[in-house]
């Protein structure tokens, strides 16, 4: 025999066995930490999508409500000069929020479509807003108006849906 240091069999067994307990002791910690950064992930899409579904609601409120006004405005019921003057501000606003938000497919090419509808609208909106009386060939503007803010407000609504459809796969995750 030569003079080496012996181990008893137990302690060979139970270096070899806590070779694999060691290894699936990390593997549980690296997926206790990857399934904590899906899980805030999720939470981080879940906000993203309600201030999308928020902002795209705004957006549709103050395209109707314009609208609405500028309608009744040609038939004599309202003002025109009482729609606020920053509103247009504020569709920008909500739309730069919608366009920093995108999380889900479909969203980028709904918002490429509201934003250049929108630049058709601005236009014919201060055409509108600026001019007296709507007459001589004002009446081609409101109905453009008409047409493009019903176009803006359906894309919306698909905005919407898209998110709202989003938060229910990922709540149901969550459950």
């Amino acid at each position: 025999k030569k003079g080496g240091v012996r181990y008893p069999i137990r302690f060979k067994i139970f270096v070899v066995s806590l070779i694999p307990t060691l290894a699936l002791l990390l593997t549980a910690v690296l997926n206790h930490q990857f399934l904590n950064s899906l899980g805030h992930s999720s939470e981080r899409i879940l906000s993203e999508n309600y201030r999308s579904i928020k902002a795209a609601q705004r957006i549709q409120q103050l395209l109707e409500d314009t609208r609405n006004q500028l309608l009744l405005d040609t038939f004599g019921y309202e003002d025109k000069k009482d729609i606020p003057p920053a509103i247009n501000l504020e569709i920008t606003r909500q739309l730069d929020l919608c366009r920093n938000n995108i999380t889900e497919p479909g969203e980028k090419e709904i918002l490429v479509t509201v934003t250049e509808q929108y630049r058709k609208y601005l236009p014919l909106y201060e055409k509108i807003v600026s001019a007296e009386i709507v007459s001589g060939g004002g009446e081609d503007n409101l109905i453009a108006i008409v047409s493009l803010s019903a176009d803006m407000i359906g894309k919306l609504n698909e905005l919407v849906a898209i998110n709202e459809q989003a938060m229910e796969r990922l709540s149901l995750i969550h459950i």
